[in-house]
């Protein structure tokens, strides 16, 4: 009984004025939540569950929708297409993530490390400039650039006496021009992430270092690489998401070609949604590049945990 007693003795007393200020602060929270949620949902959750409802239809837009149940997914399963579009967007988002990621690192680190802190400053600008340029801009302007006979990069190589390169009317180095166009057109977004990163680790880390008599390489392997991993990961997971949803590019420059060289998921997506009218099939598709997003994403997640450190 003395136990109760001062158990209720010490029980928090919670006033009229603290519960109603609680009260109030729940409903301003839920206010301020309340116009991303509806976004959200009107935006992201809702055409997600409204695609997926799609599958099960066949429906061209023009006629009323009919039911045939699995049969897009039997499609999906037999379109050799697929298989071209697929191969075709791995190797593309093996190339341009791991550039980008090796590109931005390493003008991230030479700058960070030798230039000083206005001309830093300048040379971010100028890295991060293509990023806020239009896709539509920068498809035209390195479409011109890579014309076989009148583009400029050519004239080059043949006023050096090197060879000219059909950069995109060739089926070998088309899926390899636009990587570099997109690499190119994104790497500053990586850079400035990366440079953010390296502002965050002291020099205290390096200049005892040095101390110990670690060279350059040696502090970047030891410090540098394991101090960004979190800023890293986070990159990585962006990178890819972005590059597997990549179509500007392959529209305005190739058109998918030659043949099906630059032909990528989103490409035939779109091409069988907005061209041949095939909405269900489309929504089939774009459900399977959902899952592979979703898988991607998780896996990277439980991986994360064995080299992010935080």
């Amino acid at each position: 009984m003395a136990l109760e007693v001062k158990a209720e003795q010490h029980a928090p007393v919670v006033s009229p004025r603290v519960s109603q200020r609680r009260q109030r602060e729940t409903i301003a929270a839920v206010l301020f939540l309340l116009p991303s949620a509806l976004l959200f949902v009107a935006f992201v959750a809702g055409p997600i569950v409204a695609s997926f409802a799609l599958t099960f239809f066949r429906w061209d837009a023009l006629s009323r929708a009919q039911f045939v149940g699995l049969a897009n997914y039997g499609s999906l399963i037999g379109d050799r297409l697929v298989r071209t579009v697929l191969v075709n967007t791995v190797l593309f988002v093996v190339g341009s993530v791991a550039l980008k990621m090796v590109v931005a690192l390493v003008l991230a680190v030479l700058i960070h490390r030798t230039v000083r802190r206005l001309v830093r400053t300048f040379f971010r600008a100028v890295v991060f400039f293509p990023v806020i340029i239009s896709g539509v801009a920068i498809g035209l302007t390195w479409l011109w650039l890579m014309n076989t006979s009148l583009g400029l990069i050519n004239y080059y190589l043949g006023a050096l006496g090197l060879p000219t390169v059909a950069w995109l009317d060739s089926s070998a180095h088309a899926l390899t021009s636009l990587v570099l166009v997109d690499v190119w057109r994104s790497v500053g977004f990586s850079f400035v992430v990366f440079t953010a990163g390296l502002q965050g680790i002291s020099s205290q880390y390096y200049e005892a270092a040095a101390i110990d008599g670690a060279n350059e390489w040696q502090q970047f392997r030891a410090i540098t690489l394991p101090l960004l991993s979190p800023t890293t990961f986070f990159l990585l997971v962006i990178n890819l998401i972005g590059a597997f949803q990549f179509f500007d590019l392959s529209y305005i420059m190739t058109q998918g070609g030659p043949g099906d060289a630059t032909r990528t998921i989103v490409y035939y997506i779109y091409d069988t949604a907005f061209h041949f009218f095939r909405f269900g099939y489309g929504s089939t598709i774009a459900m399977l590049l959902f899952v592979i997003l979703v898988a991607l994403t998780f896996l990277q997640v439980r991986m994360s945990r064995r080299w992010v450190f935080y």
